[in-house]
């Protein structure tokens, strides 16, 4: 085929040999994956945090390796979370931070890392879909490059969209394997399966179910991916001894005290939190979904269980939050969408009339006004730019010298920036609403004041700026002149949360 015929439309089959006629060109992949990562490149325009362990958790930690200053909140302290993800963002952070270090660059860095690693996830979907046909290939891609949640969540730094997209990829390598016999796509499948349990390692049991129907007609291929697993486990320990701790010390700690202590569950408990979150947020779109997803799971019943697996085990713990089953939704979505090629073919063969493009459009058009409704509607509109107030805020003081000391008054300390927005070694006080005589006695230790507008300023503060958020008041920065005088341990930010126990 020359190169200009590969340009025009061409007449795709599936395995079964039926026809759907679309346009179908490698420019068309092309561009649908240039849509993708324009819509990626799109979130990083409006700072925004999906859930603060994002800040707290993950780049908190990472900043404190790089620069120094960070809120260590009670999961550090006690030693339950692993430092490979944190230190899988602090490269970026402090190449970003060398290069340009009067700059925002030590945040953008690490943000444009996880959008390329999110793009292996568009890869794999359509590794997936084309083992069928070119055409579930192209709605795999679509999907993956489109819809609402892989976009958002391409640049949070949270386990789970980093987790859930190595598990994408070890899925679509271990398929490989199995089309092209090669042994090599199996150790990295492994490779990459080990590394998303390491980083969310809830993800576990949807791996190991995943594996066990997978090479339940091939046993000889567990040895493969344990050979895969090895290194990245050797890896994992390494870091852990490297950062003074017993290898896998973390994970034993963190099932002790979340799930046998029960230490999550002073967080919130909720039984029912997940069917009622896919109803809440995929509204009349959910049975459709679901629909083509069984469709679709007849293609890949291993994923399918996967997800099914996913979703049980976090029903199981109390605690429940909805990017906790990213995996299991992303899935559905996957697999969604192999069911709509697998729904088309089939309205093909019972049309009088010969309708498979214009079927083909409108599952696609379909799929689009699905995502964009979702996205643009509750509960995930606000996504878009929560606690956007409070990031610019902290923000906007990194290039403030003057400052010396930052009162943190009448918001959470978890719905701030922390350090690593902040980027300046001050002294970080918090104040709850019910202490604001404590705020006025302490104004000598600190000569900024971050706060919602609606609330009285400290006497000696003026406005300085105030920014804009989502659904409440604005956060302004109030200023008083001078400097500061001491500091107010008992309130300084670290000290303040492990008297809450935080």
């Amino acid at each position: 085929m020359t190169a200009s015929a590969a340009a025009l439309p061409q007449q795709i089959s599936d395995r079964d040999g039926v026809p759907v006629a679309v346009p179908y060109s490698k420019g068309l992949l092309y561009l649908i994956v240039a849509i993708g990562m324009g819509l990626r490149l799109a979130t990083l325009s409006t700072p925004h945090v999906f859930y603060p362990d994002e800040i707290f958790q993950y780049l908190e930690a990472a900043h404190r390796l790089v620069f120094g200053p960070g809120v260590v909140p009670w999961e550090y302290r006690e030693h339950i979370r692993s430092w490979l993800f944190p230190l899988m963002l602090a490269g970026p952070m402090w190449l970003g931070g060398s290069v340009a270090p009067a700059s925002g660059a030590y945040l953008l860095l690490p943000k444009l890392c996880l959008l390329a690693f999110s793009t292996v996830a568009i890869w794999a979907a359509h590794s997936l879909g084309r083992r069928f046909s070119p055409l579930h290939g192209l709605f795999a891609l679509l999907i993956a490059a489109t819809w609402y949640e892989p976009v958002y969540f391409s640049t949070v730094a949270l386990t789970e969209p980093v987790a859930t997209t190595a598990f994408l990829a070890g899925a679509a390598l271990f398929y490989r394997a199995r089309d092209n016999r090669g042994a090599h796509f199996l150790v990295a499948a492994g490779s990459l399966f080990t590394a998303a349990c390491l980083i969310r390692f809830q993800y576990a049991p949807a791996a190991a179910v995943f594996v066990l129907i997978e090479t339940a007609r091939k046993p000889p291929q567990i040895v493969y991916l344990l050979a895969g697993a090895a290194p990245i486990l050797l890896l994992s320990a390494v870091i852990d001894l490297a950062m003074g701790a017993a290898p896998f010390g973390w994970l034993v700690e963190n099932i002790r005290q979340n799930i046998l202590l029960g230490r999550s569950s002073l967080y919130g408990v909720s039984t029912w939190l997940y069917p009622m979150a896919l109803i809440g947020v995929w509204k009349l779109w959910l049975m459709p979904m679901l629909l083509l997803c069984w469709i679709g799971a007849r293609r890949y019943p291993g994923l399918m269980l996967a997800a099914l697996a996913n979703f049980a085990v976090h029903s199981l713990i109390g605690h429940k939050e909805y990017r906790f089953i990213l995996l299991t939704t992303t899935l559905i979505s996957i697999l969604a969408a192999i069911g709509t090629v697998d729904a088309v073919q089939w309205l093909v063969r019972r049309s009088a009339t010969d309708r498979a493009r214009q079927f083909t459009w409108i599952a696609a058009g379909g799929w689009l006004l699905a995502s964009a409704s979702i996205a643009a509607a509750p509960p995930v509109r606000p996504w878009w730019s929560q606690q956007q107030a409070q990031l610019a805020a902290f923000a906007a003081l990194r290039d403030a010298t003057e400052a010396c000391g930052i009162s943190i008054y009448g918001f959470d300390w978890t719905e701030t920036a922390g350090y690593t927005y902040l980027h300046r070694p001050v002294p970080l006080y918090v104040y709850n609403l019910n202490q604001r005589n404590a705020v006025m006695r302490d104004t000598p230790a600190f000569n900024r004041i971050i706060q919602p507008a609606t609330l009285a300023p400290a006497p000696g503060f003026a406005p300085e700026r105030c920014f804009l958020g989502e659904g409440g008041p604005p956060i302004c920065v109030y200023r008083r002149p001078g400097g500061c005088l001491g500091v107010i341990r008992q309130t300084e930010i670290n000290r303040r949360i492990i008297q809450l126990g935080r």
